[in-house]
């Protein structure tokens, strides 16, 4: 019997070792998710602007000029899916557009002027070998 109350506390002892484990590891997880790294947000960052040059919409000519409330939509609308659709990314899960495009704001790649229209602040590079 006394061998029997051993194996017992064994067998527990290993279910809440290996309980506690998964829960540590899905709070990391958690907290992960929910802040992007900073790598991770310049990744998102360059490959939205790559999405925006990529569907033209950095065309100098075009009759409308993009708000930030546009990059917004066109973010979370069209690239996010986009990204999730092709290449399950490597990047992480998403950061907010706000993240996104203050990020690309305080690099200067955008440019907001003081009508709320946004501008492209260095040529795409296909653009600037042409």
């Amino acid at each position: 019997m006394a061998q029997f109350v051993k194996k017992w506390i064994v067998i527990c002892a290993i279910i809440c070792f290996k309980n506690n484990s998964i829960e540590a590891q899905e709070n990391t997880l958690t907290m992960a998710s929910t802040e992007p790294l900073a790598s991770s947000l310049e990744e998102w960052a360059t490959a939205f602007l790559s999405f925006l040059n990529d569907g033209n919409y950095n065309n100098p000519e075009s009759s409308s000029q993009l708000s930030v409330r546009n990059l917004e939509n066109l973010y979370r609308l069209l690239f996010v899916p986009e990204q999730r659709g092709e290449q399950q990314t490597v990047f992480g899960q998403p950061p907010s557009p706000n993240d996104v495009i203050k990020q690309l704001l305080d690099s200067g790649k955008l440019i907001q002027d003081d009508n709320g229209k946004v501008q492209f602040g260095q040529p795409p590079p296909s653009a600037a070998h042409k």
